[in-house]
This record gives structure tokens, C-alpha cells and sequence, in this order.
């Protein structure tokens, strides 16, 4: 209900004021007292309710509040806050900008950002106490009055009142005029029934509108409701209509262009997800889609069950055309009605139109059938049909053949003896003859007649006919058998290059680091030139650091295979050189190495990766005996053939477990072809060299997969690559490796490589 401004002028107004001794603090209230009177010497209450009036529109009433009140009051700068969404908005303001500081001023005391209604702030808490606050000046900010408006329904906003003098207004001592602060709560009262009662007729009006639009809308589409064209035609002379735009199209998804919508780039269509404003489409990223001399454009997307069905868009080729919020609101209404309606009747015409289809998808239904035994006589899978007691009722030729029948009859057998499947092929088939509901699929082994065992991919479907009657079920299979040995080669080649580019980027960080290693060398060198002992020293580790940039490099073994540097070199100098180096490490697990090398053992082979070889075996030795152990190293001579003979002689002397090792080779431990131990020329003399622990041993379950990359010992660190790297090193040499463990007692690697020249 709209309120008279006029009837709320008091007649005996009164204000209240909380003063303590000594004057006026910040945040206080003002005091009762009968003996205010109206000021004397500004304009009338009256004239400034008449003014305010004759702008009915809320912009213009808005902007018109301040200078009014303060043209009334006596000063020169008046904020104005109104109440929106539990708020407070800073919405308009006297315009003396040209006053000096003025703009300053304002920036200090005004909040340019929402104020909530339960923040304790002056502002906040003249609305609460529905009453006048007095804010005193302080450093950086002057002085301000802030007095609550109140409407009909409750508070509306509140007036800021910024004193332009303080003799004007008091001085921070002492409380303003109080026929001042009596005008301001006049005003305030006053003023809040105005913006209110401005709100009212807006809303009013607007609901007055948008009735109008949707009668006008549903007349017109209940004359039209299954010519999608002419709906569409509706809906943009009423856009037109209120918007008065220069272009205007509906364009409706899945639907081809009309004449109207052409204008509209697909581009845009698919771009617009939400409501889209621009006053000013120069910054557009997609303005160069729209047509020539287009300054603003709108797009409403039309939605129907929370789907996109469509776009609502207008163009204007005015120099930024602005929208009022009004005509924003009702084209949002538009849209909300068209797109309802508009899908509604589409979904008509598409019911319509799929009627159509199943008369025509009958006709050609019966036509297929005649095709139906040629599809299922040249299908590559397997077809099988039973009934609901589970007996073959059909097999297609291919089905036959992939389970080995011949030309034996399978009809009416039960189908566990015409597939002979596996118990979780039966557990498959038991099920859908059971339930009957949905398609169920696995892949399970079947057993053939031939004696075969194949990996098939079987689907089991309910069988229904015509009217649903369950007949019994529907069995379709394909031989799966290659494409899972396939996948099992596709899966080790992953792994393999994997692995491989795991390599390449440890040696390449490996190599880094060593070259830092090196420059620190080359400056202590001169540092200790006259110390024998640590010149030696230095040179030993110099040699060192350089095998192992070469071990880096030998990682890139994973990656591919790299070209031998073949040199004959002693082998036992070799593994005392690799036995310094691991001492310390192999002391921090308690681990005691021993080294037994036959003198003047040679070998014709690459040093560097012979050396990564057992360095290898040995650091995984020392990483399994955790709790300490023994460590040892042996190298000797012999033909393989002799080797293989002599077990107990040459080797069971340093065996760790009893004497008699209970567990042989297992033929998959050898890394080369399937003559066991036995190098290419049974004739050439080789070199063995055996690698010893006393640790936990290798359970047998893991044996056959010790070699392969990625895969690494319970409780020892690293990548997955040592043992990987040791086949690929020695099967380069064209040697073997064999390992022979017990669990409990320990592990023995043996490598046997031709000796060479």
C-alpha cells in the first residue's frame, strides 16, 4: 500500500539523546526535548515532499534525494544508503564535486562496498536503534550525522549528513542545533516513505507489464500450437516490440536457419550459456562474427527441463544502446514463456513426426526379417540360443566351429556339454537363465571337444519373444585366445619402454652429478700433490668416479642396446676395486666381504659393464641381508661342460645353506636360449664369477620373474633395474647367468662369459 508523505509530518516531534558529562560521544543519541522547532530559513518540508514526488521513476528519485535534502538542511554534502538484499548500498550522493576535498572526503567516510545489516557500524546501528547517530571528526575524516529512513514496511535506508562547517553543526564537543537534527528526522521519515512508496508503484507497474505480456503471449500461441514457425514468429514481434531493436532472431537447437535468425553466426549460438549484456561489443572476442556496424547486442539462452533448447537474440546498430531494467526483465520473462512453449510445441511436432518413423521402421522391420538366418550364418562369433531349460535350441555354423564340434548335432543338449566351460562360465550361464534381466558379460576358458582349452569372450542375454515371453537365453562368444597373448606382449613392450625412459632420465641426472664430482676433484688434486698416500688416493677415486659416468651410461641399456668396448683386463683387480667401494656400504648393514679370485684370471669383455654387472648383484646382496651377513665374491676359470659336472667340488665349498643345495637350477632362471649353462661353443674356455649372500633367499614363486625390468626384491630399494640391466649385460657378451637360492640360507648368482681372446 502507498503511503501520503504528507500525513507523517509530526506536529510535536521528539528525538532522544544519551549525553554523557562533557559532551557528546561517538555513537550517541540525541535527547528528548519538547522545545524543538522546524529551521528557520530553508525550504519547507512540504516543497521538498512535492519535489521528490514528481519523480515517480526510482533512478531518478534516487539521484534526486541527496541535493534535495541537503538544499533543505543547509549543507552541501548528503550521502543516501538504501536497503537491498539485507545490504546497505551506497547509491547516490550530493554532486559538489567542484567543492574543494570533496571527492576525498567522501572516499574516507563513504563504504564503497555493501554494508550487511549485522555489522557494527554507524550506518548499521542507526537502523537498529531507529534513531540519529552523531559520528565526531577524527583524524582524516570530518564529522557526519547518520539518520535511519523508515517507511511504512520498516527501514528503508539511511541518510549520511557530512556538516560543512563545524560551527554550523557544533563543534566536537557539543551536539549539533537541535532544530537541525529535528529537520533531519523529519526528512529522514519523510524521505523513507517516498523511496518506498517509489518501489511500490515500480513494482507495481512492472507486474502490470508482464501480465500484459503473458496474456498477449498465451492468446497468440494457442492459436498456433503445432506450427513451430509461427510460435517462433510470436515470440520475435514481441522482442521487437519492446525492445525496438534493429535485429532480432530465435533460433531454436537442431533446428535449421530461418531468414530471421541468419544474421546469427553458430559460433555465438554455442557460445551463449548464460544471459549475455553488451552495451558495447567492441572487446567482444566474438565480434567480428556479428554483422557490420553492430554496436550492441543481447542473447538470452532459452531453457526447457534445465536444458538449452534455443537463443533468444537482438542487436542494435545505436551507438550503445542501453537496456533499461525494465525492458531487461520483461524479455527475460519472454524468454522463460517462449522457451516452455516453444519446446512444447517442438516436442509435438517431433511426436508427430516420430509416428511417422514407426510405421515406416515397421515396414522395414518385416523386410529385415527375411535376412536375419543369412546374418546369423556369416557372423564370425559364436551364436547359441537355449530354452528356459537351459537345452541348445540353435548354434550357427561359426559357433560349431570354434567349439570344435564337427558335425555333430548339438541341439537339444544341455549346454554344459556343448560348451564345456569353466565353473565361473557355468556360475555366468546359471545366472542369466536364472535372472533373466539384463545382459551379463565375462570372459571364461571352455574346454573343447578336441581337447583344446580356449579364452572366450562370452555374453549371456535374456531371449524374449515378440509378446516378452521368456524363451530361454541368448549366448554369444568370440575366441579371445590371441588377442590376450597379444595384449600380453603389448603390456611387457609398455613396460620395456617405460623402463627405458625411467633410464635415460637417472643416467642423465647421474651423469650431472658425477661431472660435480669430478671439478671437485680437479681442485683438491693440486692440494695434496706432495702426499703420496692421498695422490693415490685421488687417482683411485678419479678412476672410480669415470666408471661410473660409464655405468650411467650403461643404464641406456633398458632403452636399447648399445655397441661392447671390448679389452682384455684381469678380473680379480676388477672385483678388489668394486670390493673397496662397497666396503663401507656393506659395514653400515653389518656385512662382511670376502673375495676369492683365481690369479691371473682374464677377460675379453667390456670392464665398464662387466664391473655394473656384479656391482649390481652385489649391492642387491647386501641391501637383502639387512640384519648383517657374509658376502662372498669368486672368480675362476673353467669349460661349461665341466662346470656343470662338478658342482660340489667347486662350489658348495662357499655355499652358504647345507652342503648339498637342495634347490637345483629351475630351467627358467637361465637368461639365454634352452641349452641351459651351456655357452655357443662347448669347447671355449669360460669364466664364472659367483656372487654369494647369506641372506633370506628368493622365494620360488618369484623366480621366473627376476629378470624382467620393473621388478625388485621385497625390502630393497631402487628402481626395478639391476637385475634387468645384469641380463641384458651378460646376454651382450653372449654369456649366461644362473642363480641358485634356498630360503633362509641365501642366494649364489653365477655369471659364466667366454673368456675371449
Amino acid at each position: 500500500m502507498i503511503s501520503d508523505p504528507h500525513a507523517f509530518l509530526p506536529e510535536q516531534p521528539e528525538l532522544r539523546r544519551l549525553a554523557p558529562p562533557g559532551g557528546v560521544a561517538a555513537g550517541s543519541l540525541i535527547p528528548h526535548d519538547p522545545r524543538m522547532r522546524p529551521p528557520e530559513g530553508h525550504r519547507s518540508l512540504p516543497a521538498l515532499i512535492d519535489a521528490l514526488t514528481s519523480r515517480p521513476a526510482i533512478a531518478p528519485l534516487v539521484d534526486l534525494i541527496p541535493a534535495s535534502v541537503a538544499d533543505y538542511l543547509g549543507c552541501r554534502r548528503v550521502v543516501l544508503y538504501e536497503i537491498r538484499d539485507h545490504y546497505l548500498h551506497m547509491v547516490s550522493s550530493t554532486a559538489a564535486v567542484t567543492a574543494r576535498g570533496y571527492t576525498s572526503t567522501l572516499l574516507r567516510i563513504g563504504h564503497v562496498e555493501p554494508i550487511a545489516l549485522d555489522e557494527d557500524v554507524p550506518e548499521t546501528q542507526a537502523l537498529r536503534d531507529r534513531d540519529v547517530i552523531i559520528v565526531p571528526s577524527a583524524p582524516g575524516a570530518p564529522r557526519r550525522i547518520i539518520a535511519p529512513m523508515l517507511g511504512q514496511g520498516g527501514a528503508v535506508g539511511v541518510l549520511v549528513i557530512i556538516p560543512d562547517t563545524e560551527a554550523q553543526w557544533g563543534t566536537n564537543g557539543l551536539p549539533p542545533s537541535q532544530m537541525l537534527l529535528l529537520g533531519l528526522m523529519d526528512v529522514a521519515r519523510v524521505t523513507g516513505i517516498i523511496l518506498e512508496n517509489a518501489h511500490l508503484g515500480s513494482e507495481n507497474r512492472r507486474r502490470a507489464e508482464e501480465m500484459d505480456l503473458l496474456t498477449r503471449l498465451t492468446n497468440a500461441f494457442n492459436n498456433n500450437v503445432l506450427d513451430l514457425d509461427a510460435a517462433v514468429m510470436i515470440v520475435e514481434r514481441q522482442v521487437s516490440r519492446i525492445s525496438h531493436s534493429d535485429m532480432c532472431a530465435v533460433v531454436l537447437r537442431g533446428a535449421g536457419p530461418r531468414e530471421s535468425s541468419k544474421w546469427l553466426p553458430p559460433e555465438i549460438i554455442r557460445a551463449i550459456q548464460a544471459p549475455t549484456i553488451l552495451n558495447d561489443v567492441r572487446m567482444w572476442p566474438l565480434a567480428h562474427l556479428l554483422p557490420e556496424g553492430v554496436q550492441s547486442f543481447y542473447a538470452f539462452p532459452l531453457f526447457a527441463d534445465v536444458r538449452i533448447v534455443g537463443v533468444l537474440a537482438l542487436a542494435f546498430r545505436k551507438q550503445r544502446h542501453l537496456l533499461q531494467d525494465s525492458e531487461r526483465d520483461l524479455l527475460a520473462i519472454l524468454a522463460n514463456t517462449a522457451s516452455t512453449v516453444l519446446q512444447r510445441t517442438r516436442l509435438q511436432r517431433d511426436a508427430e513426426h516420430s509416428r511417422q518413423q514407426s510405421r515406416f521402421m515397421l515396414e522395414r522391420t518385416q523386410n529385415q526379417e527375411r535376412f536375419q538366418d543369412a546374418i546369423l550364418r556369416n557372423i564370425q562369433d559364436g551364436i547359441l540360443t537355449t530354452d528356459n531349460e537351459g537345452r541348445v535350441t540353435s548354434l550357427n555354423p561359426q559357433g560349431a566351429a570354434l567349439l570344435g564340434l564337427g558335425d555333430r548335432s548339438a541341439l537339444g543338449q544341455p549346454i554344459e556339454e556343448v560348451m564345456p566351460l569353466a565353473e565361473a562360465g557355468l556360475h555366468l550361464v546359471r545366472h542369466g537363465l536364472g535372472q533373466r534381466r539384463v545382459p551379463q558379460q565375462r570372459e571364461v576358458q571352455v574346454r573343447l571337444a578336441n581337447g583344446g582349452e580356449l579364452t572366450m569372450g562370452i555374453t549371456i542375454a535374456p531371449l524374449r519373444g515378440a509378446d516378452g515371453t521368456e524363451m530361454g537365453v541368448l549366448c554369444a562368444f568370440q575366441d579371445k585366445t590371441p588377442l590376450r597373448v597379444l595384449e600380453g606382449e603389448i603390456r611387457r613392450l609398455d613396460n620395456a619402454a617405460t623402463i627405458g625412459n625411467e633410464a635415460r632420465m637417472i643416467s642423465h641426472d647421474l651423469r650431472n652429478m658425477l661431472n660435480s664430482f669430478l671439478m671437485g676433484i680437479g681442485q683438491i688434486e693440486p692440494l695434496v700433490a706432495s702426499n703420496t698416500e692421498a695422490r693415490q688416493d685421488m687417482t683411485y677415486l678419479h678412476k672410480e668416479i669415470n666408471r661410473m659416468k660409464a655405468l650411467a651410461d650403461n643404464i641406456l641399456y633398458l632403452s636399447g642396446p648399445r655397441p661392447l668396448q671390448r679389452g682384455v683386463f684381469d678380473l680379480g683387480e676388477l672385483l678388489e676395486g668394486i670390493t673397496r667401494v662397497l666396503m663401507p656400504r656393506a659395514a653400515l648393514s653389518n656385512v662382511v666381504m670376502e673375495r676369492q679370485c683365481e690369479p691371473g684370471v682374464t677377460l675379453f669383455a667390456d670392464e665398464m659393464q662387466i664391473a655394473r654387472a656384479v656391482e649390481n648383484l652385489a649391492i642387491n646382496a647386501i641391501e637383502a641381508m639387512r640384519g648383517g651377513g657374509k658376502l662372498t665374491l669368486i672368480t675362476r676359470t673353467t669349460r661349461p661342460s665341466a662346470a656343470l659336472h662338478a658342482p660340489k667340488a667347486a662350489r658348495d665349498a662357499h655355499w652358504p645353506g647345507p652342503v648339498e643345495p637342495r634347490l637345483q637350477l629351475p630351467s627358467y632362471a637361465t637368461t639365454t636360449n634352452e641349452t641351459e649353462l651351456l655357452l655357443p661353443d662347448n669347447r671355449q674356455k669360460a669364466v664364472e664369477i659367483d656372487i654369494i649372500d647369506t641372506g633370506p633367499g628368493i622365494p620360488a614363486e618369484r623366480l621366473p620373474h627376476i629378470w624382467e625390468m620393473g621388478k625388485t626384491f621385497e625390502k630393497v630399494a631402487g628402481h626395478g633395474l639391476g637385475l634387468a640391466t645384469v641380463k641384458q649385460i651378460v646376454d651382450a657378451h653372449g654369456g649366461t647367468c644362473a642363480v641358485y637360492t634356498e630360503v633362509g640360507h641365501g642366494t649364489r648368482f653365477t655369471l659364466r662369459l667366454p673368456a675371449g681372446k
